[in-house]
């Protein structure tokens, strides 16, 4: 699973994984049962972790069911029963795969890559119409993040801050769509900015030397960094991010999932920051330690 935002496994309680297991086989279910069982790729731990999000803040815990795995037909999975925070990532992960697959450059692709992008982007095409249904407000917002990003790249923007607002002015908004009440808008809607903006600085630094040899827009490309510098440059403007996320986050009062919710946000956001251009040590099967227990 990509993403980058997910738990610090070592610091993990058993049942704290097991529950955060659960939200992943629920989440690629959803995705399966909505939206086509070739969606199940799209799944990854940043739109897990918003499902688990909107379920704490709502107080309701959601069923724990054992059933058949749809990518292991040979399986039978323990997998959180599909609740409105799981509908929610869903629908969001869907909608994300078409912005970015409309806005893919095929003409590096060989003839075999390009074939299965036609395939893959005919297959998300039906599904963000379906996503469409309930979905227009996030499609509304992540298109005007969009057109305001598109705008600072025309504009060869040097301001990191700017550079990162549209992207946390997104996931401001898809967070606070989650209170339960008015109290809690505000500091979700804060903890959705810094969010937006840690992925943003992370992805563009990781991305430095393809958009380089592209000519895309990148901030760290456009202020003269090496990547060296453009990676440290990253990690401090996220570690202070996280500073500020940590604080909204504290402001919920999360009681359902709490320790799992902290992990997430105190330990694995600083993993992920610390570790950032580096390769990618997770691989298939590392989320099977369940199956052990």
């Amino acid at each position: 699973m990509k993403g980058y935002l997910s738990p610090y496994i070592p610091e993990l309680k058993i049942q704290d994984y097991r529950t955060y297991r659960s939200y992943c086989c629920g989440v690629c279910s959803q995705l399966r049962a909505d939206y086509g069982t070739a969606t199940h790729r799209l799944l990854n731990h940043d739109m897990v972790v918003l499902a688990l999000v909107a379920d704490c803040l709502a107080g309701r815990e959601g069923t724990v069911v054992r059933n058949v795995c749809g990518k292991h037909l040979l399986k039978r999975q323990r997998m959180m029963s599909h609740t409105k925070g799981i509908r929610y990532a869903a629908q969001t992960e869907i909608l994300l795969a078409w912005q970015e697959a409309a806005r893919q450059d095929t003409a590096r692709l060989g003839l075999f890559a390009r074939l299965r992008f036609y395939y893959e982007k005919a297959v998300l095409r039906m599904a963000h119409r379906r996503a469409l249904t309930e979905g227009r407000q996030i499609d509304r917002l992540l298109q005007q993040a969009r057109d305001h990003a598109a705008v600072l790249e025309q504009s060869a923007c040097t301001d990191f801050d700017a550079a990162c607002e549209p992207m946390g002015n997104f996931y401001g908004a898809l967070y606070a769509a989650c209170a339960p009440d008015e109290s809690a808008v505000k500091p979700l809607r804060r903890m959705g900015f810094y969010l937006g903006k840690i992925y943003y600085l992370l992805r563009s630094a990781e991305r430095y030397e393809s958009d380089k040899a592209s000519g895309a827009y990148n901030v760290f490309v456009l202020n003269g960094l090496t990547r060296e510098a453009a990676l440290e440059s990253a990690k401090s403007r996220c570690h202070r991010a996280a500073v500020e996320l940590a604080r909204a986050y504290n402001l919920l009062g999360v009681k359902l999932n709490r320790s799992l919710l902290d992990n997430i946000i105190f330990l694995g956001l600083e993993h992920t920051v610390e570790h950032a251009g580096e390769a990618r040590t997770e691989r298939k099967g590392s989320w099977e330690l369940d199956e052990i227990l």
